[in-house]
C-alpha cells in the first residue's frame, strides 16, 4: 500500500515543479500573460515551485510510512532478480529509440532556455512535427492512442473560465468573497488555497484551476496586497494536491487499478497528506514567495 500510493503523491507533487508538469501549469502562464502581462520563464517557475515540491515530498513520504508502517524484514531478493532479467530481455537502443531521444532532449531544451521567446504550446507543437517528419509516429498512431477525450475536456474548463471572467462572474464571486471573509490577504490566500485542494479532489485538475484563476485575478483587484501572480501561483500549485479519491487525478487511477490498496486507505492518506501540504503551500506563499517579491 504505501509503495503505490506514493507513486500516485509523487506523480501529483512533482507535477508542480516544472511549467510542463501538468496542463494546469502552461495554462496558468498563459493566463498571467494574458490578464495581467505577466511573463513567467521555465526558470522562474522552477524557482518558485521547487522548494515547495521537496517540502511536500518528504512530508508526504513521512505521512505515508507513519500510516502504512514498512513490513520489516523484506527479502527483495526476487524483486531484483525479475527487474533485472526484465532489463536483459529488452532490445538494444536503435536509430528510431535514438531519434525520438534526441527529439524530446531538444523540446525539453527549447522549454528551458527559449520559453522567453517562444510559447511553450507552439515549443510542443515543434517536437511533435520533428516526431512526425522523422517518421517516429504516424498520424493513424496518434488517431488510435491519443485521448482526444481529454482535450475537449481541458478545452470545455479553460472555455469556462475565460466564460466566468468576460461575463463579470468572476469579478462578482470575487467581491462575494470579500464581502464575507473581509480583506485580509492572508485569510483570503488561505482560503482560495482550501477551495482548490477542496474542488481538485472532486472534478479534473485542470477544470478547477481553469475555473478559479479569474476568481483569484478578481481578488487581486479587490485586494490591492494580492498580487495576480501569487493569486494564480497559489491556485496552480493547489489544483495539483488530488491525493484522496480515485477520480482526483489519472495518477491515482492507475495506481488504484493495481488492487494494492482500497478507496479507503487513499481517503486515509489523502486527507492528511492534503492538510499538511495546505499548510506547506500558505507558509512558503507568505514567508519564502514574498521574500523573493513575488507580492
Amino acid at each position: 500500500r504505501a509503495s503505490v500510493i506514493a507513486i500516485a503523491f509523487g506523480c501529483s507533487i512533482g507535477s508542480l515543479g516544472t511549467p510542463i508538469g501538468g496542463a494546469r501549469n502552461p495554462l496558468a502562464i498563459a493566463f498571467l500573460d494574458e490578464t495581467a502581462s505577466v511573463k513567467i520563464s521555465f526558470f522562474e517557475w522552477m524557482t518558485y515551485s521547487i522548494p515547495l515540491v521537496v517540502i511536500c515530498l518528504i512530508s508526504a513520504w513521512i505521512l505515508i510510512v507513519r500510516i502504512f508502517p514498512i513490513e520489516k524484514g523484506l527479502d527483495l531478493t526476487a524483486a531484483k532478480m525479475l527487474i533485472k532479467k526484465e532489463i536483459r530481455e529488452l532490445d538494444a537502443i536503435g536509430k528510431r529509440e535514438g531519434t525520438v531521444i534526441g527529439i524530446i532532449g531538444f523540446t525539453v531544451f527549447l522549454w528551458i532556455f527559449a520559453s522567453n521567446h517562444l510559447n511553450l504550446a507552439i515549443i510542443a507543437l515543434i517536437g511533435s512535427v520533428l516526431l512526425f517528419v522523422t517518421n517516429s509516429i504516424s498520424w493513424k498512431q496518434v488517431e488510435e492512442k491519443m485521448p482526444w477525450g481529454i482535450i475537449l475536456l481541458y478545452g470545455g474548463a479553460i472555455t469556462l473560465g475565460v466564460g466566468m471572467e468576460e461575463t463579470g462572474a468572476a469579478a462578482w464571486l470575487a467581491g462575494s468573497l470579500v464581502n464575507i471573509v473581509g480583506k485580509n490577504p492572508y485569510i483570503m490566500l488561505f482560503m482560495l488555497i482550501c477551495v482548490t485542494v477542496g474542488l481538485t479532489n472532486l472534478i479534473s485538475n485542470t477544470a478547477s484551476v481553469a475555473m478559479l484563476l479569474p476568481i483569484g485575478f478578481g481578488l487581486s483587484q479587490e485586494i490591492s496586497e494580492l498580487t495576480p501572480l501569487v493569486t494564480t501561483l497559489a491556485i496552480a500549485y493547489s489544483g495539483g494536491l488530488a491525493f484522496m479519491f480515485v477520480i482526483a487525478t489519472p495518477g491515482n487511477l492507475i495506481t488504484y487499478s493495481s488492487g494494492y490498496y482500497s478507496t479507503k486507505d487513499l481517503v486515509r492518506a489523502g486527507f492528511w497528506t492534503n492538510l499538511v501540504c495546505i499548510a506547506i503551500i500558505f507558509v512558503m506563499a507568505v514567508s519564502y514567495w514574498q521574500w523573493i517579491g513575488v507580492w
